[in-house]
């Protein structure tokens, strides 16, 4: 139809216009034209069933290269009716000052009817252009959204700033703040205000106008929902989900058709761990808003929920399955691997492995990898592992890639891989604090103490506060001999910690302990490490600290005892899934290092030095250091976890969005089954 339009437009418009009006019908046509492929451009984005604007608020982020043809077809018709305006103003002002009367071809004779028409004419264009440019400035808050903080900056600084005043938010700000001098208590206008700083979300400021935004809203219209909402999604970014909740549910309580905020809410009850109450708002949710994504994430959640829902799950992917979709077939293969049916797992895995190269299938690469290394199938993970890396996105492709680095730090033995694939990760600045302490894990395991001290750096600036984050890093500079960053940062950790956390309490006490040791401080030393066994009994390094102050005191009647846990004490290393022999040949290994006379062996408690006096208790210690240093977060552990929700800090609108990323692509997790174990394990039909 505007294709059919489009062709009138130049057909009409030489035919009928006159002349002299010929340009200025074809810019309105023209504008016209652009402004409704441009909305429709959005409008099969989002899907959008009903208001678009609540359409762009409940989808996922969208990417560049797909917002890129409808912003260029709202510029256009931004121009054209620019020069609409400006066209009828001319001949309004021409008119006015001349003294001659101004001849449209015989059409208006009379010089003060050729000014009313024109001045009408020009404010009809007027009014045009302000809802062409109203649309414009939603496209670039959307632009914004899809551009993230780091891109956007990174450019800022290559070109010295300039950009950063040209960007995106920059622009619809400066679109939002022309119209609303003409409409300034227009409800659209203010919620794009809102909008737009709440997706910049540069600091606190951004919060507390876009907050005031919102009180203007729900009192300028008390019955539209987006007030109350919106208040939630400050709320959500201030990290009360409690206030939150409270504000969705009074948006539903006035529109229960805005599916918006049931997108929230969902969102809310799965990190608050009501399982039942996202499932429900998931479902209201598939139903008033259709779309693949919503699809996927209640076909997860529901696999989450035990062997109870696995049916319903696949029953909600059918549809999907049926379309051969490569995302709904990995989600099939999930279900069948919790549900045990490995084999018929593996089978869909690879039928959705076929399906294209794009990230989706990267997925199903990643998932297949991982149960090809539970069989040993080692090439055939690797293989799998190197294409989700490179061709998965965000959170798929980082996990690929630390897989693929157990891989060559484990089995594969080539720890030199690991260590560059470790590298490449960094530079990828993940934002997610657990992802980057997972890895310093993994590379302090190796000895990469500069790679972990970089990790934990990149987690401390996006979590400055969390002593998850501050205890490890505190370790790592005891073991980089930054005895003064150490006990800093083990210090400020058992400050933030108070009470809390005994595992961290006990690791931060230990690693004072090891900064006084290396003083010379061998009582206080001894100290710290009897307060940190007295918080965990079970912390290995505590005893391993005992034992190396009394070797210190060249006491060597006690590191037998310092260094053998006692029974009731003594805790098994991690289960993890079996990767291969692995863990044998790690512990193998520690014995062997601590035989040998180097001084330069990887696991720090070989770095006491051999010793006929110390017997083999410390050989089965280190063995457990290592296990528990490196398997106590397994990969496939710390996958399993839901993702974590961008919270306070967070930058752009992401956590206000229900995104697709709220949930990771792949979830292992296996919430509390809702059955008793008596029922039997459903069937799942393969593909």
């Amino acid at each position: 139809m505007l294709q059919q339009a489009e062709q009138r437009r130049n057909s009409e418009s030489s035919t009928y216009a006159p002349p002299d009006l010929q340009q200025l019908v074809q810019w309105q046509y023209g504008a016209a034209v652009m402004e409704q492929k441009g909305l429709l451009g959005l409008a099969e984005l989002t899907n959008a069933s009903g208001s678009l604007l609540w359409a762009l608020e409940a989808s996922e982020p969208f990417t560049t290269d797909q917002l890129e043809p409808s912003g260029e077809r709202l510029r256009q018709a931004v121009e054209l009716s620019r020069q609409r305006v400006e066209g009828w103003q001319r001949i309004a002002t021409a008119s006015a000052a001349s003294n001659e009367i101004v001849d449209l071809e015989n059409t208006i004779n009379d010089l003060d009817a050729v000014v009313v028409v024109a001045s009408a004419q020009a404010e009809l264009a007027l009014a045009d252009l302000q809802r062409q440019q109203y649309y414009l400035a939603l496209h670039k808050i959307e632009l914004r959204q899809a551009l993230g903080p780091s891109e956007q900056n990174l450019f800022a600084s290559i070109l010295g700033g300039t950009l950063r005043n040209e960007a995106p938010i920059a622009d619809a700000l400066a679109l939002l703040e022309t119209l609303e001098q003409s409409n300034p208590e227009s409800p659209a206008l203010l919620l794009a205000h809102a909008s737009a700083r709440l997706t910049r979300n540069d600091s606190e400021t951004d919060r507390i106008e876009a907050d005031q935004y919102y009180d203007r809203i729900i009192a300028l219209a008390p019955a539209r929902p987006e007030g109350p909402y919106g208040k939630g999604q400050v709320a959500l970014l201030r990290g009360d989900l409690d206030a939150a909740r409270q504000w969705n549910e009074q948006a539903l309580a006035r529109d229960p058709a805005f599916y918006p905020a049931h997108a929230t809410l969902a969102r809310i009850a799965e990190e608050q761990g009501n399982w039942q109450m996202a499932l429900q708002h998931l479902r209201v949710l598939a139903q008033q808003y259709p779309r693949r994504e919503t699809t996927l994430r209640l076909a997860s959640l529901l696999r989450q929920g035990g062997p109870v829902a696995y049916n319903e799950a696949q029953q909600v992917l059918q549809p999907l399955i049926d379309q051969n979709d490569p995302a709904a077939l990995t989600e099939l293969g999930r279900i069948q691997r919790d549900a045990g049916q490995v084999d018929q797992a593996i089978a869909t895995l690879r039928n959705a492995r076929t399906r294209g190269n794009n990230p989706a299938t990267a997925e199903a690469a990643f998932e297949l990898g991982l149960l090809l290394i539970e069989r040993d199938e080692l090439t055939a993970a690797t293989e799998q592992l190197v294409y989700a890396t490179e061709r998965g996105a965000g959170r798929t492709a980082i996990y690929a890639a630390l897989a693929l680095a157990d891989l060559y730090a484990g089995p594969l033995e080539q720890p030199a891989a690991a260590a560059e694939m470790y590298s490449r990760i960094l530079s990828e600045e993940p934002q997610e604090p657990g992802i980057l302490i997972e890895m310093s894990d993994r590379a302090e395991t190796l000895g990469q103490y500069e790679l972990a001290q970089e990790a934990l750096q990149q987690a401390r600036a996006l979590q400055p506060d969390n002593p998850a984050v501050l205890v490890p890093l505190a370790r790592i500079q005891d073991r980089l001999d930054n005895l003064d960053a150490a006990e800093l940062e083990a210090r400020r950790a058992l400050n933030l910690l108070g009470g809390t956390d005994a595992m961290l309490r006990s690791d931060a006490l230990v690693v004072l302990g090891d900064v006084e040791r290396k003083r010379g401080n061998i009582n206080t030393a001894a100290d710290f490490y009897t307060q940190a066994l007295e918080l965990m009994p079970t912390n290995i390094d505590a005893y391993l600290g005992l034992g190396q102050v009394a070797i210190a005191q060249d006491n060597w009647s006690r590191p037998s005892t310092s260094l053998s846990v006692p029974p009731a004490n003594r805790i098994a290393a991690p289960t993890p899934r079996p990767i291969s022999g692995w863990p044998k040949r790690c512990c193998a290994r520690t014995t062997w290092a601590v035989r040998c006379k180097s001084m330069n062996w990887r696991w720090p408690c070989a770095k006491i030095g051999p010793s006929p006096k110390r017997g083999s208790a410390l050989p089965r210690l280190t063995c457990i250091w290592a296990m528990q240093r490196r398997l106590r977060r397994p990969l496939i552990a710390h996958w399993n976890s839901a993702a974590p929700m961008p919270m306070p800090g967070s930058s752009g609108r992401a956590c206000c969005k229900p995104r697709a990323n709220w949930m990771p692509p792949m979830m292992h997790i296996t919430a509390p089954s809702k059955v008793t174990a008596a029922l039997p394990p459903p069937t799942i039909n393969a593909v």
